[in-house]
């Protein structure tokens, strides 16, 4: 897929951002298991993050790119149907040590916990790392706990359980990962005025999450109705909500240009990201999926 009609003229040549560097950095940390992390979507991801963030350096659009390689991986192992339920259960109360205590011996075997502490360390000295490292722990600790719901809901799907779709939105605007994701851009920007934004910023990360959780669903669709235990707003509500959900999409970028507007003066770089990611994200999805973009 050519990626200028991908990303609506906000690049015209990936290379000049850098991409192929990034990638060869998450591939080199990623080691002899790169399998693990969606080698088909690297170049995707960091794209997207380029585009996204390019006013950061080098180290950290790396630093993006492999917190998307790890929500990659790690929605990868939850949806693993050899990995039983209590073992789900006991690897993410293991990660949610590791990212509210920083360190978990228990995980040193696990490569997918390796990258994450990467991230964290990296985070951890951006210029906003200490102060909105509550607010990132919390977020990352619900999209595991998010993802692990959206498991079970397909499991109770299959067995004729129906869940109402905004209960599966709510679950899904987290396991989509967006909210973290800026949290994290926001620390590495370090704009000072973002601290008394908070409020503003979680209200826009909603918005962005539940047009980008959609946009996904209604890409991945025709493929994951064929899975038996496929989480996906089509699996909850059928067919029929495609047009509704479209609509949603819209009714949720209106939602996020209304509060993005507000605090843009304040925050330009940080505002910037998150309309470039989500935007980079909804027009991807109508054009296909991950592994299509930067190609």
């Amino acid at each position: 897929m050519d990626p200028v009609p991908l990303y609506e003229g906000m690049v015209t040549d990936p290379a000049l951002l850098g991409v192929a560097a990034i990638v060869a950095e998450v591939r080199d940390c990623t080691g002899t298991w790169l399998e693990l992390f969606r080698p088909e979507a690297m170049r995707g991801l960091a794209t997207v993050v380029a585009v996204s963030a390019s006013g950061l350096e080098h180290r950290d659009l790396a630093t993006l790119t492999k917190l998307g390689a790890w929500i990659c991986a790690f929605d990868d192992m939850v949806d693993d149907s050899d990995v039983t339920d209590d073992e789900l259960s006991l690897r993410i109360a293991q990660y949610e040590r590791l990212i509210c205590d920083r360190e978990c011996p228990e995980l040193a075997f696990d490569p997918i916990a390796q990258v994450l502490s990467m991230v964290l360390n990296a985070l951890s000295s951006a210029p906003l790392g200490r102060p909105l490292w509550p607010l990132l722990a919390s977020q990352l600790v619900a999209a595991c706990h998010a993802m692990q719901w959206e498991r079970s809901a397909a499991a109770a799907r299959a067995r004729g359980k129906r869940t109402p779709l905004d209960v599966y939105l709510q679950h899904g605007a987290d396991s989509i990962c967006v909210g973290f994701v800026v949290t994290a851009a926001a620390m590495l920007i370090g704009e000072p005025a973002t601290l008394s934004q908070v409020p503003a910023l979680q209200v826009a990360q909603r918005h962005s999450a539940m047009a980008v959780r959609i946009a996904n669903d209604l890409a991945t669709w025709s493929r994951e109705k064929t899975e038996a235990f496929a989480s996906n707003a089509l699996a909850f509500a059928g067919e029929e909500s495609i047009v509704p959900l479209r609509d949603r999409i819209e009714t949720e970028l209106r939602a996020l240009s209304f509060t993005l507007a507000r605090v843009s003066s304040e925050l330009p770089r940080t505002v910037s990201f998150i309309r470039r990611f989500t935007d980079c994200f909804v027009t991807l999805y109508r054009h296909g999926e991950l592994t299509d973009a930067g190609r």
